[in-house]
């Protein structure tokens, strides 16, 4: 049996056409839908049934650390889509190690991150909303490891 292996570092994300570099410590991508997908319905004689929500809407929250360069480039969209509502942008992020893949065509960052200073390095968070999140929510790659001769 292969030992299943997570690498923080081979999680890619690439938005727009910019792979992103300088992430800030612990958890530094959260993706998650806005709604869920079913509601559930019970009637009054206990019959039950669901609701498909159209809604695929979702966002993304990258964390860079304070001196990460990518600031930059996040910023620059910000401000070229306020000033002419150009900033949507693809991302894709992939876990190169296993098989997660998350796609939105269509981004744009809600707002500018809150800025902090202190005796430490900050994070910076920048949100995106995204009008349609597709996402695969795998493992790891051993079985793929195991297929290819432990090859990567």
């Amino acid at each position: 049996m292969a030992i299943a292996t997570y690498s923080p570092k081979d999680v890619k994300v690439i938005i727009g056409i910019a792979p992103m570099i300088g992430f800030a410590d612990g958890s530094f991508v959260d993706i998650e839908f806005n709604e869920e997908a079913f509601k559930p319905f019970t009637g009054a004689d206990g019959n039950h049934a669901r609701t498909k929500n159209a809604n695929e809407s979702g966002k993304i929250t990258i964390k860079l650390s304070q001196t990460s360069p990518c600031n930059d480039i996040l910023s620059v969209i910000h401000n070229v889509d306020r000033e002419t509502g150009n900033g949507i942008v693809p991302i894709i992020i992939k876990d190169n190690y296993g098989t997660t893949l998350v796609v939105g065509a269509e981004c744009y960052i809600e707002k500018s991150p809150k800025i902090g200073y202190g005796k430490e390095i900050e994070a910076r968070e920048w949100v995106f909303y995204v009008a349609k999140l597709k996402m695969h929510l795998g493992g790891n790659n051993v079985y793929g490891q195991l297929y290819d001769g432990g090859n990567k």
